[in-house]
């Protein structure tokens, strides 16, 4: 993973002097890798120097859990119900007579 420009930290400069630096492993720890990825992304859109965003590093993750959770539980409905609803159409029109 890069990073072009000067990464921030909440709209800050990250500076060991402000101990506002973390490595990549850390924000994983903290935020999960799917969050971070997000994060990332959400940050560096632009031209402008990517910013982490911590409020959004910490909603991401909850998000992401309930976006899976709702795919998971909907897998395949919307194809059962338009087969279904297809089967019970095709039974009820008359076939031409050959």
């Amino acid at each position: 993973m890069s990073v072009n420009g000067f990464l921030q930290l909440d709209g800050q400069k990250m500076s060991t002097s402000k101990g506002n630096v973390y490595t990549l492993r850390q924000i994983c720890d903290m935020h999960g890798a799917d969050a971070t990825r997000l994060t990332l992304m959400y940050g560096g859109e632009g031209l402008e120097d990517p910013n982490w965003d911590s409020e959004f590093a910490r909603n991401a993750g909850p998000k992401l859990v309930q976006w899976y959770e709702f795919a998971v539980s909907n897998y395949g409905r919307a194809a059962r119900t338009r087969s279904s609803s297809t089967a019970g159409s095709s039974r009820s029109r008359s076939r031409p007579s050959s």
